[in-house]
């Protein structure tokens, strides 16, 4: 029986902390609305743990891969 290929590709994410500081990085996945989804699911837990008043600023935002490398060359 043979194995069932596995599909994957890059993506790439601005990730934005409840602070507002940001990272860019690349992920490898195989189902990339999935990806996305759970970590917009992540950011809203994020933000609803923050006190009353304070900033809600956690995101993550897919992003090109020429965003990408811009966003890597400017932060080095």
């Amino acid at each position: 029986m043979s194995q069932p290929e596995l599909t994957t590709r890059e993506v790439y994410a601005r990730h934005t902390g409840v602070a507002g500081g940001s990272y860019v990085q690349a992920h490898l996945v195989w189902d990339a609305d999935k990806f996305f989804a759970a970590r917009a699911r992540d950011a809203e837990n994020m933000n609803s743990h923050q006190a009353k008043g304070d900033p809600r600023l956690a995101k993550c935002e897919q992003i090109t891969h020429d965003q990408y490398l811009t966003e890597r060359k400017a932060r080095t």
